[in-house]
């Protein structure tokens, strides 16, 4: 933080100065890429005289600005369902672009879009989801700016179940060899959809 000292008068209405009246500025004109000390300059009301400034400059790390497309990937929050999954979701737009400092925008590896299982059923709908650009940790990225900071979904879940799976041999053995059984290493698939389209289902052929 910067400090500094004023004098002044009180009025006759006693008026308080608070940190909100005195404003302090840099002008980075002519800042050159890395390192650069900035002078600062503390205007006050004009009831109140500023008599010390105990930081006088202030560094600014000047860098190259770039702008990059990444990619949304849905990631889900919170409990769901015994025996439900998510289905296939694709986020519009798919990518969306992180301008801000070099540094910064390097650390970006994806833009996360926020969806709660709690809002999600086996009705397919269309939800709005919230953008966060993330590291590879998924810890949010500060600093940065998105083209867009919402995306739409198609969200919605799906049953899951296993079943038989049972595999006919067709054809003939080489004259000479005979098949005589088949052995499967799973003899059982998974499977999902709705609950009501796959309940019936117990054998894959």
């Amino acid at each position: 933080g910067v400090n500094c000292n004023i004098v002044g008068y009180k009025t006759a209405a006693k008026i308080a100065i608070t940190t909100k009246d005195i404003i302090i500025s840099a002008n980075l004109a002519g800042c050159g890429e890395g390192e650069n000390y900035i002078p600062l300059k503390v205007n006050a009301p004009g009831n109140v005289l500023v008599t010390e400034v105990r930081s006088q400059n202030i560094l600014v790390n000047v860098e190259p600005r770039l702008s990059v497309y990444s990619d949304i990937k849905i990631k889900y929050s919170g409990d769901i369902a015994s025996g439900y999954e998510p289905a296939y979701a694709k986020a519009e737009p798919a990518q969306v672009e992180v301008s801000g400092a070099k540094s910064i925008v390097s650390k970006v590896a994806y833009i996360k879009a926020d969806a709660a299982y709690a809002d999600i059923d086996e009705e397919a709908d269309t939800y709005q989801l919230k953008l966060t650009a993330v590291d590879e940790s998924g810890e949010e990225v500060e600093g940065v700016s998105l083209s867009n900071y919402t995306c739409n979904a198609v969200l919605q879940l799906f049953s899951v179940k296993t079943v038989q799976l049972i595999v006919d041999t067709a054809g003939q053995a080489p004259e000479g060899l005979t098949a005589t059984k088949t052995i499967l290493p799973d003899a059982a698939i998974k499977i999902k959809g709705r609950a009501a389209d796959i309940a019936d289902i117990e054998q894959i052929v």
